[in-house]
């Protein structure tokens, strides 16, 4: 039997970083965006405070996804037919 305090508390620690992030990012005029999450991380971000305060518009679910955001929030337009792909 795992010990679940262990999972629950580097949860909570992780979703504290990423709210740090957010803030911060929000503080120099960027914004945070998460994308392509696993099924039961993305739970907690919506569930949790630090998903409210991040908004639901900047939790998405592929990159091509969160690169249209980014495009949104920078007021850029969408590169005609070219879809950047992070590079692996």
């Amino acid at each position: 039997m795992r010990d679940r305090r262990r999972y629950l508390i580097t949860g909570r620690t992780a979703l504290e970083t990423l709210e740090s992030l957010r803030h911060t990012l929000s503080e120099r005029g960027g914004a945070l965006l998460l994308c392509a999450l696993n099924p039961h991380p993305d739970v907690q971000v919506r569930r949790s405070t630090f998903g409210k305060s991040l908004g639901a518009d900047n939790v998405l679910p592929d990159f091509a996804a969160a690169l249209q955001r980014a495009q949104e929030l920078a007021g850029t337009p969408e590169c005609a037919g070219s879809a950047a792909r992070p590079s692996t």
